[in-house]
């Protein structure tokens, strides 16, 4: 069964963790959950977690149309964190199950 858990840590120290307006990128965040269940390579995990920002920047860059300038540009940023924070401390199921494999 796939495990979607929106947008935080799926365990671990940051388990606990929920990033800024963690609602607002919900949906997206839970296809990035399913895309990395199904994920085998760390390949597979790059490409969701860039799909993952362009999704995150498509919705902002609708969403704040005729909006505050510095709101759009703050969740634009928010973006690049949520990406960067994938990139540095996320891991692929079968990372976690074999963590020595590369």
């Amino acid at each position: 069964m796939e495990k979607l858990n929106g947008c935080g840590a799926c365990g671990g120290f940051w388990s606990w963790f929920k990033p800024p307006h963690y609602k607002f990128f919900e949906e997206e965040c839970n296809k990035h959950d399913i895309a990395y269940n199904e994920g085998i390579t760390s390949l597979d995990r790059k490409i969701a977690d860039l799909t993952l920002l362009r999704n995150m920047r498509v919705k902002v860059k609708s969403y704040f149309v005729n909006r505050k300038y510095i709101s759009r540009q703050w969740y634009l940023i928010l973006c690049c964190m949520y990406y960067l924070g994938l990139r540095l401390g996320g891991s692929l199921p079968i990372d976690r199950i074999n963590p020595n494999k590369q």
